[in-house]
């Protein structure tokens, strides 16, 4: 092989491989979920996982795991507060319906969208649902400031989700 293409197949490698990190670097709290009355189930949906970030070679995994915390931390507060009107519990299942990420000119963007349907655990009765939405930029110059651009996003849906429950009345 030529030195010159090998020198330019080097260079272009970088641009091939992919970085993937996790959106959570370390497990969900134990406590938290045994303690709660709430159980949160998630489901991709049409989302991707792991979600690749267009624009960049970096990749975030473990994003229905992230949401799922996010809402359960978020959901939390609520469950308590209705822990008597279900003895055993209730369950949000969060379909994950859209995901996108993309890095331009050293700006990340996150976009996500959930479909959550709130149930009593035991039978599975309905109770209500709602999707919410998030939009989110910031700078990102790393793969860690990107990932705190996704993290941001799954926040304020979690705030959505918990916004809303706040209006149920089971």
């Amino acid at each position: 092989m030529h030195p010159r293409l090998l020198t330019l197949a080097f260079l272009a490698l970088p641009a091939c491989l992919s970085s993937t990190m996790p959106l959570l670097p370390e497990p969900a709290p134990a406590a938290l979920r045994a303690d709660v009355p709430l159980d949160v189930v998630t489901k991709l949906a049409g989302a991707q996982d792991p979600l690749a970030v267009h624009g960049s070679f970096w990749q975030f995994s473990e994003l229905e795991h992230a949401v799922a915390r996010a809402v359960l931390v978020g959901a939390a507060p609520w469950a308590e507060a209705h822990r008597a009107e279900r003895e055993r519990g209730w369950q949000i299942q969060v379909d994950l319906i859209k995901s996108d990420a993309s890095l331009a000119d050293g700006q990340a963007r996150a976009s996500l969208g959930v479909r959550a349907t709130l149930r009593a655990v035991v039978g599975q009765v309905y109770i209500a649902q709602t999707q919410a939405f998030c939009m989110t930029a910031g700078l990102a110059n790393s793969e860690a400031q990107a990932r705190d651009v996704v993290l941001r996003c799954i926040s304020n849906l979690s705030r959505s989700v918990s916004g809303w429950l706040d209006g149920v009345q089971p």
